[in-house]
């Protein structure tokens, strides 16, 4: 049987007080806390890729694919390359760039 956060009874608190899991943990289904220590015990890399996933399911985000997200990235390259061709946009030179941020910057604190 499968319990929610609303089914912890007083005797199920203590235990996990008594165990010392974190505050957190105690409102949680046994699934979530259980893959959340699961997630504990992987690299930060894999961690960061996993929340990255996990926050790409919230934003509805999770179900594009490698080739849309390829797709995507192409005509966006795409774009910058016609914008430079046709003049649209100028080219700027990296130390030339720094200057002049640090110009604005410059200029925002005075």
């Amino acid at each position: 049987m499968s319990h929610t956060s609303n089914d912890r009874t007083r005797g199920d608190l203590a235990l996990l007080a008594d165990v010392g899991a974190p505050r957190y943990i105690w409102g949680m289904a046994p699934d979530v806390s259980e893959f959340l220590e699961t997630a504990k015990l992987l690299s930060r890399d894999d961690i960061a890729d996993l929340a990255y996933q996990l926050l790409q399911v919230l934003d509805g985000e999770a179900s594009a694919d490698a080739a849309t997200v390829e797709s995507a990235w192409r005509a966006d390259f795409r774009r910058r390359i016609d914008e430079i061709e046709s003049g649209e946009v100028e080219l700027v030179d990296g130390r030339q760039t720094l200057t002049m941020a640090r110009a604005m910057r410059s200029a925002r604190r005075a």
